[in-house]
C-alpha cells in the first residue's frame, strides 16, 4: 500500500503556528497513529513548519541541499506531513513539481491541505505581523494591500489553482478558517483531513501561539518602529522596544475599542475585489459551498479618526510612563488614575490638530 505524503501549505496568518507548534511537540502521539512529522537535523526552522528550509531550498533550485534534507523527512514506513506556510507560493514555478515527483519516487502520494481566511480578515492579520514581527516593514497598512494585490497573495483561486496544475485538483483539502469557530477547530480539520481518529485532535492541542496585539495598539506600535528606524537602531533593538510597548501598554492604558484597522467601507470593497477569484474558489475546491460569509462587523462606536486616536494613545502611553514632564494642573502621571487624562488629552489633541499637516 503506498504512502501518503500529507503537504500542508499554508496559508500564513491561519493558524499555522498553532498547527506547527502542536505536530512538533506531539509527534510521539501522531507516531502513534501512522504519522511521522520529521523535525531534521538542519538548522533554520525553529518556530516555523518542520518543510520550511526545505522549501527555501526548492524555490533556490539548491537541489542537492532538497534532496538531503528530504531524505530525513520522508524517511520510515509511515505516513509522512511536511508542514510550511511558504509552500503556498511554490507552485507558481515549476519547482513544486520537483517535490511531487520525488516523494512519488519515494513512494509517497501527494496530498495537499490549505487554510485561507476572507481577504479582510488576513490582511489585518498580515499586517500585524509585519509590525510586530522581525521585518523592516513600517508602511500604512493600504501600503501593504498593493503589495499583496500585485503579488497574487491574496487571489486564493490562483494560488491553489497552481498546486491542481501540479498534484490534481483532487488531491487538494481547503479549510476556510472565520470566526465563531472553536480554538481546536483548526486541528480537528487537519486530524480529519489525515483520516485519522478525531480523538487525536485532543491530543495535539496546545495553548495558542504567536497571538496578536490589540488592534488599538497596532498603528501606534508603527509608528514607534518608524521612529526607532529613522533613529538607526538595530532590529534587535526595534523588537525588543516593541515587545516592551505591547506587552505593557494594555495594561497601563484604557485602550480604544478598536476592532479593525480598516473601516467597514474599506473592508467591504477589498472582498468585492476578490468576488471572482472566491466563486473560482468554491467552485473547484469547496464542492460549490460558500467559502466565506458576507457578514462586515461595524466599527466600534465613538472613534476618532485613527491618526488621531494614534496620537493619543502614544501620548497616553508616554506620559504614564514619565516620558513627558507634566503641565501645570495637570495629575502626575504615577498618581494618575486611567480616565483621568482629559485635560491633557484635550491639549494633544489641540496641538496634533495644528501639526499633523
Amino acid at each position: 500500500m503506498p504512502r501518503t505524503l500529507y503537504l500542508h501549505i499554508g496559508m500564513p496568518k491561519c493558524a499555522s503556528s498553532t498547527i506547527q507548534g502542536a505536530l512538533k511537540a506531539r509527534s510521539g502521539e501522531l507516531a502513534g497513529h501512522g504519522l511521522s512529522y520529521a523535525v531534521t537535523d538542519f538548522a533554520g526552522t525553529e518556530g516555523q513548519g518542520n518543510a520550511t528550509l526545505l522549501a527555501a531550498h526548492i524555490r533556490s533550485e539548491q537541489i542537492r541541499e532538497a534532496t538531503a534534507e528530504l531524505d530525513q523527512l520522508l524517511a520510515g514506513d509511515q505516513d509522512a506531513i511536511l508542514s510550511s506556510e511558504v509552500m503556498v507560493g511554490l507552485a507558481r514555478t515549476r519547482n513544486a513539481n520537483w517535490l511531487i515527483d520525488n516523494a512519488a519516487a519515494r513512494g509517497l502520494e501527494t496530498r495537499i491541505l490549505c487554510y485561507v481566511r476572507r481577504q479582510d480578515h488576513w490582511i489585518e492579520s498580515d499586517f500585524k505581523q509585519h509590525i510586530k514581527g522581525g521585518s523592516d516593514f513600517s508602511d500604512p497598512i493600504r501600503t501593504l494591500i498593493g503589495n499583496r494585490t500585485r503579488s497574487r497573495v491574496l487571489d486564493y483561486h490562483w494560488l491553489l489553482s497552481n498546486w491542481a496544475r501540479v498534484a490534481g485538483q483532487e488531491n487538494i483539502a481547503l479549510v476556510p478558517l472565520c470566526s465563531g469557530q472553536t480554538d481546536t477547530y483548526a486541528l480537528e480539520q487537519f486530524v480529519a483531513w489525515t483520516g485519522r481518529d478525531p480523538a487525536l485532535a485532543q491530543q495535539l492541542v496546545l495553548p495558542r501561539r504567536n497571538v496578536s496585539p490589540p488592534v488599538a495598539l497596532v498603528e501606534p506600535a508603527r509608528h514607534l518602529k518608524r521612529v526607532l528606524q529613522r533613529d538607526g537602531k538595530s532590529i534587535a533593538e526595534i523588537q525588543s522596544a516593541l515587545r516592551t510597548f505591547l506587552t505593557n501598554a494594555p495594561a497601563m492604558l484604557d485602550l480604544p475599542k478598536r476592532r479593525f484597522i480598516l473601516p467597514r467601507q474599506d473592508r467591504q470593497a477589498l472582498v468585492a475585489k476578490f468576488a471572482d477569484s472566491n466563486a473560482r474558489l468554491s467552485a473547484d475546491f469547496y464542492d460549490g459551498k460558500p467559502v466565506f460569509d458576507d457578514e462586515f462587523e461595524p466599527d466600534a462606536e465613538g472613534l476618532s479618526a485613527l491618526q488621531e486616536e494614534n496620537a493619543l494613545v502614544l501620548a497616553e502611553c508616554a506620559v504614564r510612563m514619565g516620558l513627558f514632564k507634566p503641565a501645570e494642573h495637570v495629575v502626575e502621571p504615577a498618581a494618575a488614575p486611567k480616565r483621568s487624562m482629559s485635560r491633557l488629552m484635550h491639549r494633544v489633541r489641540d496641538q496634533f490638530t495644528q501639526t499633523r499637516g
